[in-house]
């Protein structure tokens, strides 16, 4: 059994040499290699890779993931505190438990709760991308984009990252000013945050290396490395960056950014233009790492 071009949406046809065209290329000829060893399981898998159904349960696993992790946190933060207060030796009342509850829900929005919170996020991602991707051999890490296509004009692609990154932080500022100017309430990400406005510089480090490090690092691979490129190569690079970019919007969601979720999809489309133009993902990591940076040094400041 083969996968016939005409499987895959004509609109990258339009594209030769594009990075796109490669992409849809590398896919055919592994599917052409699985074909002629008669992998019919392998076979199953790639070709369904790409496709609404697959995209929609891998995004649903991913929420479900990071929503067990978060109550994990939660459960084990209530129970830290509840021993370190000695709650369960006193015994439990409701004015004990009240307490402890809220001790636990005032850690979570400290920098070091936030900065866990984040963390699970991000292994949430990464549990996505191994179980469903990684595992079954459908991608590797180096097709997603951690491997030898870095070393493809690594400083053409960091410099274009960073011209990316400006384009994206002017796209997603023209955007809250628009809402803004709209009565559009655009400060959910900031309350949130609040208690990183002039923390201690030892709890500011962590919460500041999952923001600027590994959530570009994991956001990167899941939306540019996995999700962009899948879509890209079965429907086009229109569905591809409009897809990956309102997904990526909408994870934020669960960090309760509100109606910045609209300007975060924007620079998200925009983050996905620039992955489309070079294929190496150091210019998606530097435009990522970019932007939150200046929202961490503006979040700190303010």
């Amino acid at each position: 059994m083969n996968v016939k071009v005409s499987s895959v949406s004509p609109a990258t046809q339009r594209e030769p040499g594009s990075v796109v065209e490669r992409w849809r290329e590398l896919y055919l000829q592994r599917v052409e290699a699985v074909s002629r060893l008669n992998d019919r399981r392998m076979l199953h898998r790639l070709q369904g890779f790409g496709t609404w159904p697959v995209i929609l349960v891998d995004l649903i696993l991913l929420l479900i993931i990071i929503l067990i992790l978060s109550f994990v946190l939660l459960f084990g933060a209530v129970g830290v505190i509840a021993v370190h207060d000695g709650a369960f030796t006193k015994g439990l009342t409701s004015s004990s438990m009240s307490a402890v509850l809220k001790s636990a829900a005032d850690w979570l929005i400290s920098p070091g709760g936030l900065a866990v919170g984040a963390l699970i996020t991000q292994l949430s991602i990464v549990a996505v991308l191994y179980w469903r991707l990684i595992a079954p051999r459908i991608m590797t890490w180096a097709d997603i984009g951690y491997g030898p296509s870095l070393r493809d004009r690594p400083l053409r692609a960091f410099l274009y990252g960073l011209g990316v990154g400006v384009a994206a932080y002017a796209v997603g500022l023209i955007i809250l000013t628009i809402l803004q100017h709209f009565n559009v309430d655009i400060n959910g990400q900031q309350n949130t945050l609040k208690s990183v406005k002039h923390s201690a510089i030892w709890v500011f480090i962590p919460f500041a290396l999952t923001a600027a490090v590994t959530a570009p690092l994991a956001e990167e691979a899941f939306f540019r490395g996995y999700m962009l490129k899948a879509m890209s190569v079965r429907y086009g690079l229109p569905w591809g960056i409009g897809c990956s970019s309102v997904a990526f919007g909408a994870l934020h969601l669960l960090g309760n950014v509100g109606y910045e979720a609209i300007a975060l999809a924007a620079v998200g489309a925009v983050l996905g233009w620039g992955y489309s133009r070079t294929g190496n993902m150091i210019t998606n990591v530097t435009a990522h790492m970019f932007n939150n940076v200046i929202g961490l040094i503006l979040l700190y400041n303010m």
